[in-house]
């Protein structure tokens, strides 16, 4: 973890900044896997929608959803994340949220400078209930 915003919520799903987490659970380390070349299902899935749904991957008491953001070239530069606990950050909130959260992660390409038309495109199909 590079950079997070605490929730102000009591209960809350707590990572720290300079943590490390392992790759091959949660949205975050799928989204970063998919787009480092990981082959087969959900790879494949989440470089068609440029995010991943997940709920109970990590922990059990825990859900979130990523998608990438991207630098100069299309270089994978990491994922933004939002993440609860699953009693708050259910499978409907984190559907509500994929749109708004593909267009911040296109907001964050560029700002670093890369076009982000494949971001935009995913945030207009998450609208449309995709």
């Amino acid at each position: 973890c590079l950079y997070r915003v605490e929730s102000k919520h009591p209960i809350r799903y707590t990572i720290r900044e300079g943590d490390v987490l392992p790759l091959l659970v949660g949205s975050g380390g799928r989204v970063l896997d998919a787009f480092s070349g990981q082959e087969g299902e959900p790879y494949e899935t989440i470089r068609n929608t440029y995010n991943y749904i997940s709920i109970g991957d990590r922990d059990p008491q825990t859900a979130g959803i990523s998608a990438p953001v991207f630098g100069p070239g299309r270089t994978l530069l990491g994922a933004l994340t939002l993440a609860g606990p699953s009693t708050r950050v259910d499978a409907a909130f984190l559907e509500r949220m994929k749109r708004p959260l593909l267009e911040a992660a296109a907001r964050a390409t560029r700002a670093f400078g890369e076009d982000a038309f494949m971001l935009d495109v995913a945030a207009l199909n998450a609208g449309a209930g995709n």
